[in-house]
């Protein structure tokens, strides 16, 4: 499987990502405060800058811009400064905002987003600490997985 492109650029965390940013930029709370959705992409913006202080996060996402959430109406990360690594390293970010949404107002979406955003980060961390294939503790190690041993 090539992770890169099935998982990170234009795949799957591109979309996760993309889709939990742009419903908390959508709709004001108190997770994601502000009057306008720019307001609130620019608060999402300084609250990613401190998580990455905070986790010493090397591959860091540039300022994410409205243009950058969507394509062709979608929730989609992309752009020149939208690589694959950054991508990959920004799903933890959303995987704690999805936390504190879920945390501050516990409705089906928030806790469907939160089970989502915490499976893809669960995968990502398992593939690329894996070799090509996973041991058995491996496998079992993640419930995500519906693995049959032969």
């Amino acid at each position: 499987m090539d992770l890169l492109h099935l998982l990170d650029h234009h795949g799957v965390a591109s979309h996760v990502v993309a889709n939990v940013i742009a419903m908390h930029v959508e709709q004001a709370s108190d997770v994601v405060p502000g009057e306008s959705q720019e307001t609130r992409l620019r608060f999402i913006n300084d609250d990613i800058r401190g998580f990455y202080t905070d986790r010493r996060v090397q591959n860091r996402m540039p300022p994410l811009k409205m243009s950058n959430l969507y394509k062709d109406g979608f929730p989609e990360l992309h752009g020149s400064a939208v690589k694959a690594v950054n991508t990959r390293a920004l799903v933890p970010y959303a995987m704690c905002l999805q936390e504190r949404a879920a945390a501050a107002d516990p409705s089906a979406v928030n806790k469907h987003c939160l089970k989502v955003v915490q499976s893809l980060n669960d995968a990502i961390e398992l593939m690329y600490a894996a070799s090509y294939f996973l041991t058995e503790d491996e496998g079992k190690s993640w419930t995500g997985f519906c693995i049959v041993w032969v």
